[in-house]
């Protein structure tokens, strides 16, 4: 089966370009992104891409997609800015099929005290990961302000 991954909140379209440009990935992704700004710079940097990715214009809150429907769902360095981070979470848990992945980041770092209630501590991120039901959740030092988390949807939910 092929993959079908989904950018949500892709920005300048930087993961999405990362995944079509390596080697050992030949399938498609779906960017999304709300802010036609930034949508026309991921445009303009997936264009190479060609038939490989499309590139569209979504809430991350409120996504156009079944349930249980895609294979790996990526929202990178944009939950705390989002107006209600935990309502996108359940929204991207709700659109990966059972025993899909999950590819976040979680806001760590010298300024994530500037959005309380937006970031959480690595331990509070887990937990909450855990409690919607969530498995096998690695946590991988990324940048200064993120970790990189991975998780992975079970094959059925309690």
């Amino acid at each position: 089966m092929m993959e079908l991954p989904l950018d949500v909140a892709t920005g300048t379209g930087r993961f999405a370009a990362a995944l079509l440009s390596h080697p050992g990935y030949a399938g498609r992704v779906i960017a999304l992104d709300l802010s036609q700004r930034m949508l026309s710079i991921a445009r303009h940097k997936l264009a190479p891409y060609g038939g490989r990715v499309e590139v569209r214009q979504a809430d991350a809150q409120v996504l156009a997609y079944a349930d249980n429907s895609i294979d790996i769902v990526a929202c990178l360095e944009a939950l705390e800015f989002l107006p209600r981070p935990d309502a996108a979470l359940r929204e991207l848990i709700r659109v990966c099929r059972p025993d899909g992945l999950l590819v976040l980041t979680n806001r760590i770092g010298p300024d994530a005290w500037k959005m309380p209630g937006r970031t959480q501590p690595t331990t509070a991120f887990t937990r909450r990961l855990g409690e919607l039901d969530l498995i096998r959740i690695r946590i991988v030092p990324w940048l200064v302000d993120y970790d990189l988390v991975f998780a992975q949807k079970p094959e059925t939910s309690s």
